[in-house]
């Protein structure tokens, strides 16, 4: 029991070194060779905990999501509706360098799912679990009566979704001159219309820019 605990620490801390390294020189620096180094192996040795360079890369992607999703959760704490929502939503697009190189990951990890069928498990599951939590945001606002009845909850959940992906992509394939906070304000745009009461303008306001200390 104890090796398999010290082989988990380990392949933990292959991942923490491949993500450090992409926080410092971006994605195309975190070679096996260079994952390797900073964790004071040889890349053979590396191979040893992780199978191959993609199983190391499901591993980072599925922990950039969780640390992402611990963040959410610990701000959404006592909020509900489009509160939550903002936050989930300042989370999910990539407003800062954090998130941005964390977005990194996450689309290097989904190009690699769309010709390796056994990385769709990895993918799906925290797909599934972020597109919850904004059916969720958004159901408590139409219960909230923040939403109209009407609101078409599953449809407007596709959408978010989709712009949330679409900021992702952009900040690693269009940097610098993709501006995610854009598409977080085009998120209340498309919520107006279902809105039940007089529109809000605080969610927009905050989308011009990161939250303060980040």
């Amino acid at each position: 029991m104890p090796r398999a605990v010290d082989r988990q620490q380990r392949r933990d801390e292959f991942v923490g070194a491949f993500l450090s390294i992409v926080a410092d020189g971006g994605l195309e620096a975190a070679t096996s060779r260079a994952v390797a180094a900073r964790g004071g192996v040889s890349v053979g040795a590396l191979w040893h905990y992780f199978g191959t360079f993609d199983e190391l890369l499901a591993e980072a992607s599925r922990q950039v999501s969780h640390r992402a999703g611990r963040r959410r959760d610990a701000r959404m704490a006592g909020k509900r509706g489009l509160s939550a929502l903002q936050v989930l939503l300042e989370e999910f697009f990539p407003l800062d360098r954090t998130t941005q190189d964390e977005a990194r990951v996450l689309i290097a990890f989904w190009g690699r799912v769309a010709h390796h069928e056994h990385l769709r498990d990895v993918y799906e599951a925290d797909s599934d679990e972020w597109f919850g939590c904004v059916r969720r945001c958004l159901r408590e606002a139409v219960e909230d009566g923040e939403l109209a009845g009407s609101a078409p909850v599953e449809e407007l959940t596709a959408v978010v979704w989709h712009l949330g992906v679409a900021g992702q992509t952009d900040s690693v394939v269009f940097h610098p001159n993709a501006d995610p906070a854009q598409r977080l304000r085009v998120v209340w745009t498309v919520l107006a219309p279902h809105r039940s009461g007089p529109v809000a303008a605080t969610g927009a306001a905050r989308a011009r820019s990161p939250r303060p200390g980040r």
